[in-house]
């Protein structure tokens, strides 16, 4: 079991991190992600839960810690992670190059 939260917070991390640098406001980040993870996923996960439980912050990492409600299985959940951090990361790499001098 530690290694599965390990593998969330090595990717929950990271996540949050390029959510920050593509929103670039750190209170407008953290008060959105909160607002994600505390009312919007859940309520995607209830309506749709076939789509709910491809979420980054609800679903995917639930699926990893063995969730048994309808969530991926380990292996697939944790694809599903890094598939939104990497995603968002180049987001955010984008950004950085079409806004920033670099």
């Amino acid at each position: 079991m530690l290694w599965r939260n390990l593998a969330v917070a090595a990717l929950l991390g990271p996540l949050g991190v390029c959510v920050g640098a593509l929103v670039r406001n750190q209170i407008v980040t953290v008060v959105g992600l909160v607002i994600i993870a505390a009312a919007i996923e859940p309520a995607v996960f209830q309506a749709v839960p076939e789509v709910g439980r491809l979420l980054p912050l609800a679903g995917a990492p639930g699926g990893v810690l063995g969730g048994t409600h309808g969530v991926l299985s380990p292996g697939p959940a944790l694809a599903v992670m890094v598939a939104w951090t990497l995603t968002i990361f180049a987001a955010a790499a984008w950004r950085l190059r079409s806004r920033d001098l670099v």
